[in-house]
């Protein structure tokens, strides 16, 4: 193996291919073919070999040094030079560590591990034939690194000292003192903007130092030959103007440690971001100078700032995520624990799973087609029935997303909007909303409505919440819910009736029935792998077949047929088939609820007066007559009110619609009649003959609404009321034609 460590930078050098290169390394035994799906070899580094993560930063650098084309292996979780290891230092990071890298292999030439570390330093250039980069460290003090003759020099000197640089690097006075001077002008002062010029002198400019992870700002000013300064202040020493290809616009983007700690759209919005971003920023004011020597300092960036789907593919700029293509393993786990231990419930756990992964995907079909509904998730049910623990157990790791887990998952109220908004915004992996009560739901409706088509801006304002990109706030999220609130319930106190049709069509209502998880369940949790890495695989695979799905639905039953196509062995193609039945059936009682949902005001309205008689107010009612008894009997609870007619000739009228309607020839022959409400006789007998109908009333359930029962909202400004005026033969009419419904609904309590 000694010979050919010896001979493998001779061998690669020259390389005129992939090929040639994979050849070498594999006789050498530092490459094999892989045996995982979307693989195509696996590194084994060792002897002399090193594997180190890089940026996109780090690959441009190598570029401007003449390394063209290195060897480097496109992983799941990131991109890997291939490095000759040339020096004993730490160059070369946690990356070397890295023992096992598999996917797919480019490039033609090994990089020297020298040429890596010059190229990772903050200030680069070249000297005669010598590259040399350079790290502040405090004050004049660098870390400086360079290769003389073919050999790797590296150690901290001050800039000012040539005598101590040849000493701690080895090199000749000549040298040292030309990367002395090099030093002290990266190191001491730099002008980056004139602010006044007198006779074509600079005599009032911007200036900056770089001191380690910072950079002092000051105006330095000239007069009568002395020069004074006046910090401003101490900013991030790496600033990006940074264009994202998803939100198709450009951000300001100040990094620290490789991790993004300020992010806005405007210079006063970054200005402002900075200065509350704790990372021990200095502003001491906000002033056209900061602003321009932000933009001065900001260097050109493109790609993606958040993780998420992109028309490429699934990306972790930051390593948020596992991409690790684990194939379907993660859906079987999940479908043998649910299958065990769910129950009834089952079929629903596994369509809000395959719904999961269909909103992994759907911003982006969303960001191409305007068309697209990525109805919301909307699952209802009694406490104990497994939803939240579907959500911990399973969903979560499913989406292999640690790092960001608390913005994915939220257990509890949204109270606000501006935190829906900012949610929305911070990246494109699905929003889970659980435990959510009816005041935030009903406050975050006309958000969450937006956010099942396209990729709208929902918010105009300062982001506080995360990341929050900048001043525009927005929906690139699919959403699901998990409440004990009942869908109609929310309808009701969530839009305008008149919208309520469109409002449902964007949700998909899934009821589960009253049937505890047992502990048994939680004593035996699955492991459940990644899917990301799959399905950014069958992604990247029928992208175009994806694209053409007209809803989540859609979507995510094309997703499953993907997976089965690309990982559907024996038992998995199997498994994905109980998903796919699973998510058809939930979508046909889905479709059958909506039908249910979206009916006229009047069926609305009795269907409304039942659940607030029967979960309201405990009764067990069995008929018609019983609810409009309990109803009348209780106006101040039920909000139904009766009251009289400004004209002698309006109670007549109603009064003999009435008698029509049950068949009697007089007010007290219906005493007689058993499906009359007898609450009703005095109240007929005195022209009570029409009803009032308060918005909020059946426990909340009557809408506010400029329009409800075909009629205008009418409000009392004496008592502040607002309510709907029906007419009683109407009011009962509505009953009398659901009466058939009404003896079924009394023979399933009874």
């Amino acid at each position: 193996m000694l010979a050919c460590d010896a001979s493998i930078p001779v061998l690669l050098a020259p390389a005129r291919s992939t090929s040639e290169a994979v050849e070498v390394l594999e006789d050498c035994g530092y490459l094999e073919r892989s045996a995982s799906p979307g693989a195509e070899h696996v590194v084994r580094p060792g002897g002399r070999l090193a594997l180190v993560r890089v940026g996109e930063d780090a690959l441009e650098a190598l570029g401007s040094y003449g390394v063209e084309d290195p060897l480097r292996v496109e992983a799941g979780d990131g991109v890997y030079l291939l490095v000759w290891r040339d020096l004993a230092g730490d160059c070369l990071g946690q990356g070397s560590a890295q023992a096992r890298v598999a996917g797919s292999l480019r490039g033609r030439r090994i990089v020297l591990a020298s040429e890596y570390c010059i190229a990772s330093c903050v200030h680069r250039t070249r000297i005669g034939s010598v590259g040399v980069g350079a790290r502040p460290i405090s004050g004049d003090l660098f870390h400086v690194c360079l290769v003389v003759d073919g050999e790797w020099r590296e150690g901290d000197v001050h800039a000012g000292e040539p005598g101590d640089i040849a000493g701690v690097l080895g090199i000749d006075q000549d040298l040292a003192g030309r990367v002395s001077a090099w030093l002290r002008s990266i190191g001491g002062p730099q002008i980056i903007y004139c602010l006044r010029e007198v006779d074509g002198d600079c005599v009032r400019a911007l200036a900056v130092r770089w001191v380690g992870d910072y950079v002092e700002v000051f105006i330095e000013s000239e007069a009568r030959e002395s020069t004074t300064r006046e910090f401003l202040a101490l900013l991030p020493s790496d600033i990006r103007l940074f264009q994202d290809e998803f939100y198709r616009a450009e951000y300001y983007v100040a990094y620290r440690g490789g991790r993004v700690v300020a992010i806005a759209e405007g210079l006063d919005e970054f200005v402002s971001a900075l200065k509350n971003s704790r990372q021990g920023f200095v502003i001491e004011r906000p002033s056209k100078e900061v602003q321009l020597a932000v933009r001065a300092l900001a260097r050109r960036a493109r790609g993606y700032l958040t993780p998420g789907i992109t028309p490429e593919g699934i990306v972790s700029p930051n390593n948020e995520l596992d991409l690790g293509d684990y194939g379907v393993q993660g859906l079987i786990e999940a479908y043998r624990w649910v299958d065990r231990y769910y129950g009834v419930n089952g079929g629903r756990a596994l369509a809000n799973i395959a719904l999961l992964l269909a909103k992994v995907i759907s911003p982006v079909i969303r960001r191409e087609s305007r068309t697209f509904v990525d109805e919301v998730a909307y699952n209802q049910g009694p406490g104990g029935v497994g939803k939240s623990s579907l959500v911990r157990y399973v969903l979560e790791p499913l989406l292999g997303a640690d790092a960001i887990s608390n913005y994915i998952t939220i257990s509890g109220p949204v109270r606000t909007d501006a935190q829906f908004r900012n949610l929305l915004s911070l990246h494109r992996l699905p929003l889970i909303l659980d435990e959510q009560d009816l005041r935030s739901l009903t406050a975050n409706a006309g958000i969450i409505l937006g956010a099942t088509v396209g990729s709208q801006i929902i918010g105009v304002q300062a982001a506080k919440y995360g990341l929050g990109i900048g001043a525009r706030f927005m929906s690139l999220r699919g959403v699901m819910v998990f409440t004990n609130v009942p869908f109609t319930r929310f309808l009701a106190r969530a839009v305008d009736q008149a919208d309520a049709r469109a409002f449902a069509r964007r949700f998909i209502v899934i009821e589960w029935e009253d049937s505890e998880v047992g502990e048994e369940a939680f004593r035996n949790l699955p492991t459940i792998k990644p899917i990301l890495g799959a399905l950014d695989r069958a992604f990247r695979r029928y992208r175009e077949e994806l694209y053409r799905s007209s809803n989540i639905t859609e979507l995510a039953r094309k997703l499953l047929i993907a997976l089965a196509r690309e990982y559907g062995d024996g038992d998995a193609r199997a498994v994905i088939e109980e998903y796919v039945e699973a998510l058809d059936e939930v979508v046909r009682e889905a479709v059958a609820l909506r039908r249910g949902v979206v009916e006229d005001d009047w069926r609305r309205l009795v269907r409304y007066a039942y659940e607030f008689v029967r979960e309201d107010l405990g009764k067990p009612i069995t008929s018609a007559r019983e609810v409009i008894e309990v109803l009348i009997s209780n106006p101040t609870v039920s909000g139904i009110e009766l009251a009289g007619a400004r004209y002698g000739n309006e109670v007549a009228e109603v009064q003999d619609r009435v008698l029509e309607m049950y068949h009697a020839r007089s007010i007290d022959e219906l005493i007689r009649n058993p499906d009359f409400p007898t609450g009703l006789l005095r109240a007929l007998q005195e022209g009570l003959v029409y009803v009032r109908i308060h918005a909020g009333g059946l426990g909340g359930r009557v809408p506010n609404a400029r329009r409800f029962l075909g009629r205008e909202r009418i409000h009392n400004p004496r008592t502040g009321a607002h309510y709907y005026t029906v007419r009683l033969d109407e009011f009962l009419r509505a009953f009398q034609s659901m009466a058939e419904e009404d003896q079924a609904n009394a023979q399933t309590t009874g």
